[in-house]
């Protein structure tokens, strides 16, 4: 009877044995590791001036410049400006017109994302971007761009002066553009401008370039009775004097500054901004602000304060109406 009682032992220790071990492997839980899916490469395109290009759904904008500059000004100057206070650095001023497509307001700052690459691999992001306000004539940082509104994009791109070769790249949603650069260039596609040539722009203005000169004092036409001027305070400086007769072609009256805007380059990389002022209308003096009532005609100057060194060297004029450049070699007489 023991053996047969050592058998049933056996085969109990045996079954209880198995039991255990399947009630193990009952909980065993096996993680499987799933692949992280890798963000895919933007999708490149090549920027070329004047082209518009377009993210579907998101935005639509067009390359106008590219210019390396101390500081970033709006068109039409205006004298508001953000100036680079980094040594040794200078801004890659990126200008674009840029056109929100979607259903919201987005912010100026987070529109599309810029930099710089170097030669040697460094890149520089871009931390300036600043939309024009005031009909060309102001800047500002922080804007909603409401959808299918066109407005001026400046991306201020801070880098060394001892860069040379520059890629440019701006990305938005997926999509990356790119523009080779040479530092201290201006790209640009300007129009040439002649003395007596007019531009009309329906809805807005037409103007008509009288020429340039240099002055120490800007007289009026009438000077038989009292009248005003404009003389430069700077025994070392001149003006350089640029005429235009403006009319205004809105429904409103507009501000005489909100019109063009004009600045003056010497030996290729000295920059002038100047100010706009209105002829009266009897001839006897100048207004330093004036709104231009509709279908007006009068004269404007804009006044360039510039070194008396320079006054008789030829300048590049570079004169900006209604999103477009033009450009005039002034030659001194």
């Amino acid at each position: 009877m023991r053996p047969r009682h050592f058998l049933s032992a056996l085969v109990l220790v045996s079954v209880l044995t198995a039991c255990g071990s399947q009630a193990q492997d009952s909980h065993t839980t096996v993680v499987t590791k799933q692949p992280i899916p890798a963000t895919p490469a933007p999708v490149e395109h090549a920027l070329t001036l004047d082209a518009v290009n377009s993210v579907p759904g998101y935005l639509d904008f067009t390359l106008v410049k590219v210019q390396t500059a101390s500081t970033i000004e709006p068109s039409l100057g205006g004298g508001l400006y953000y100036e680079n206070s980094s040594a040794g650095e200078t801004y890659v001023d990126v200008v674009l017109d840029v056109s929100n497509t979607t259903s919201a307001s987005v912010s100026s700052e987070e529109v599309l994302t810029a930099c710089a690459l170097g030669t040697s691999g460094a890149e520089y992001p871009c931390e300036l971007y600043a939309v024009e306000t005031s009909g060309g004539t102001g800047l500002s940082q922080y804007e909603e761009l409401s959808p299918l509104t066109a407005t001026r994009l400046h991306c201020g791109i801070s880098v060394p002066e001892s860069e040379s070769a520059l890629t440019i790249c701006l990305e938005a949603e997926g999509q990356r553009y790119t523009y080779a650069y040479t530092l201290g260039q201006t790209e640009a596609n300007t129009i040439p401008l002649s003395v007596g040539q007019s531009l009309d722009v329906p809805d807005f203005a037409s103007i008509t370039f009288q020429g340039a000169y240099c002055t120490d004092d800007l007289l009026p036409p009438n000077t038989s009775g009292f009248y005003t001027h404009y003389a430069v305070e700077d025994p070392n400086s001149t003006y350089l004097v640029t005429a235009f007769d403006v009319t205004n072609q809105q429904g409103t009256a507009k501000d005489s500054d909100t019109f063009l805007g004009v600045r003056a380059v010497y030996r290729e990389k000295y920059t002038y901004t100047g100010f706009v002022v209105v002829q009266d209308a009897d001839g006897g003096g100048f207004s330093g602000s004036e709104d231009l009532l509709p279908l007006n005609p009068r004269r404007l100057y804009v006044l360039i304060e510039v070194p008396k060194s320079v006054s008789a060297e030829p300048a590049e004029l570079f004169i900006s109406f209604s999103g477009e450049e033009y450009c005039f070699t002034y030659t001194p007489a």
